[in-house]
């Protein structure tokens, strides 16, 4: 309609404010896998005040609510059974455990497949580019999810020498096509795209703990995993131990160390904002979690 046809009672275009010109659409509701994997991330942060998040925690927690059919609590005191009992001093402040891990794993890799070893070592190509995410994630970005579980139920017996069996073994069944590569970027692509398509789980096991070259040096790397995570578990237990003492005599709160030995009956605390954090481009730990999976976990 032309303007000047406009009836002289009619509102003026100009008039109008913008914002009653955009129809109001309600907000679209969150996803519910979503929401309950910020809940649960948000109750860890609050258990572990003193540590913050960890970016890969968010691989972790979502691949435990799926398992656990969305079921928050029980994906969270799961999720503190990981990080603290198995995976003990991995996602702390400094990540001691990742960088130990690694270096025992580097150590394992070279007695094992000395020549690819060495393929990579001439190619200028670090293995931190791949291991830091299977370690942190525990294979969740790397491995399908039926596969990933059965590594998980190895951990849950055996302990972090899984990671550096499953670690090796991913290497050993691509070892031929890994030595025929020697272009920098197709070897780097490549490593980051082992596991993908590995359905059998027991293929992968057995290459794992049947299939790997004995060696002492091996054997020595083994030993050092199992032996620190016993220490450490034996650390952070008589830690809180003697926390819950002091604060017992002083007439203090216990505080949070009580679930080394008792869970909590409570579940995660729901945060009150309707929307999930974003997630930060600052280093691993930082005060809130992302429920968004990032590409990669950086390492510190």
């Amino acid at each position: 309609t032309p303007l000047h046809a406009t009836p002289h009672h009619a509102t003026p275009l100009h008039a109008t404010p913008l914002h009653a010109a955009v129809p109001k659409e309600p907000r679209p509701k969150e996803p519910r896998g979503r929401t309950a994997l910020r809940n649960v991330l948000l109750a860890y942060v609050a258990h572990n005040r003193g540590l913050g998040y960890c970016q890969a925690l968010n691989y972790v927690g979502g691949m435990l609510l799926l398992l656990t059919d969305l079921r928050e609590e029980l994906a969270f005191f799961l999720l503190l059974h990981l990080t603290e009992q198995c995976l003990t001093d991995f996602y702390s402040k400094y990540m001691n455990g990742i960088r130990i891990q690694q270096s025992l794993f580097e150590d394992y890799f070279i007695a094992t497949l000395p020549r690819l070893s060495a393929h990579l070592t001439s190619a200028g190509l670090p293995l931190s580019i791949v291991t830091t995410s299977w370690f942190m994630c525990i294979f969740v970005n790397t491995l399908p999810a039926e596969t990933t579980l059965r590594v998980w139920d190895v951990l849950l017996i055996r302990g972090p020498s899984v990671l550096l069996r499953v670690g090796t073994a991913l290497l050993k069944l691509a070892e031929a096509d890994l030595l025929a590569t020697s272009d920098f970027i197709a070897l780097s692509n490549k490593l980051q795209k082992l596991g993908e398509g590995m359905w059998s789980a027991d293929d992968l096991l057995t290459v794992a703990y049947k299939q790997l070259p004995p060696s002492s040096a091996s054997r020595k790397a083994i030993a050092s995993i199992e032996r620190l995570q016993r220490v450490a578990k034996q650390v952070g237990l008589t830690a809180a131990n003697d926390i819950k003492e002091v604060r017992r005599r002083e007439g203090l709160p216990i505080g949070s160390t009580h679930h080394l030995h008792h869970p909590p009956h409570h579940p995660p605390h729901h945060h009150p904002h309707p929307h999930p954090p974003q997630p930060s481009p600052s280093p691993a730990h930082s005060s809130r979690p992302s429920s968004r999976p990032s590409s990669r976990p950086s390492s510190r």
